[in-house]
C-alpha cells in the first residue's frame, strides 16, 4: 500500500489517499509512483494532480497534511506553518523561528514562541509542594 497527496495548483496538499499494492504495482511487482497517480486521475478525474508521499517519512521529506505545500524545486512537502513569521527551510520543508530560541534547563524549564513580540519566552515548569 501507498499514500498519495492530491495537490491544488499551488501545490497545496487537498488531501491524502491509500491506494493499495494492486493498483500502484507493474506486471514485475514493482511500485511504481506513475501507476498509482494514474489510478488515481481515473478515480478521482484527469485534471487532478498527485504525489506520493510516505507515511514514515522516508522520502519527499516527511509525511504530509491537507494544508501542507509540496516544493518541486527540492521534492519536499512542508510541515504546517505554526506562526506567520517563521521562515520556511526549502531545503527539508521545516520552518524555524526568526530567532534561535534561548538554552533552558529542560527539567525545569520550557520555551514557547511570542509571535506578538516576536521572541521566545522562558517558562518555569511549575514547582509541586510535597
Amino acid at each position: 500500500m501507498a499514500h498519495f497527496a492530491q495537490l491544488d495548483e499551488n501545490n497545496i496538499v487537498l488531501q491524502v489517499v491509500v491506494v493499495g499494492n494492486d493498483c500502484i504495482c507493474d506486471n514485475n511487482g514493482h511500485e511504481s509512483e506513475h501507476l498509482g497517480c494514474e489510478f488515481l486521475c481515473n478515480l478521482f478525474g484527469q485534471g487532478t494532480t498527485w504525489k506520493q508521499c510516505s507515511y514514515n517519512g522516508n522520502f519527499r521529506g516527511r509525511f504530509p497534511g491537507v494544508g501542507a505545500e509540496y516544493l518541486t524545486d527540492t521534492d519536499v512537502f512542508t510541515e504546517s506553518k505554526p506562526y506567520p513569521s517563521w521562515v520556511l527551510d526549502r531545503q527539508d520543508g521545516t520552518y524555524h523561528a526568526p530567532v534561535d530560541p534561548p538554552e533552558v534547563d529542560p527539567n525545569t524549564q520550557f520555551v514557547s514562541w511570542d509571535e506578538e513580540n516576536l521572541q521566545w519566552v522562558v517558562v518555569d515548569f511549575p514547582i509541586e509542594e510535597a
